[in-house]
């Protein structure tokens, strides 16, 4: 009884050292039905993701990657990402990040990213290929 629809692009930039930087757009939306049938549906129901990877190209596989999505349906509801991740050798990587949720409760019941607003985290994985 809906679609569910998402539309993205990329550009990427290469730079004369070997390096490139990937800009990224995304819209995704949920049409045909209510918009709080559309909220109980998915957190992302009419949502725009902007952001950018750059890739350093070197020895390592050094990766810096951030994207923001801004809820254009609800005001005031945003989720920013940023990481980072580099081999430390052939067979150990790490990933490092934050992750911040702005998304004040609007109503009693919380919906979408309400449920956690200010649930941010910093995270660090270390994995080992074999």
């Amino acid at each position: 009884d809906h679609t569910d629809t998402a539309l993205g692009l990329d550009y990427t930039v290469h730079y004369d050292n070997d390096q490139e930087t990937i800009f990224l757009f995304e819209a995704s939306a949920i049409f045909g039905i209510s918009e709080r049938r559309r909220a109980e549906l998915s957190t992302f129901q009419r949502d725009v993701l902007v952001g950018f990877k750059h890739l350093f190209n070197d020895v390592m596989g050094s990766e810096f990657t951030t994207s923001l999505i801004v809820d254009m349906e609800r005001d005031d509801e945003r989720l920013l990402n940023l990481s980072f991740t580099r081999r430390l050798s052939d067979s150990w990587k790490f990933n490092t990040g934050l992750r911040l949720y702005h998304a004040p409760q609007k109503e009693s019941v919380s919906t979408g990213l309400e449920f956690l607003h200010r649930d941010n985290h910093f995270f660090f994985n270390l994995s080992r290929y074999f």
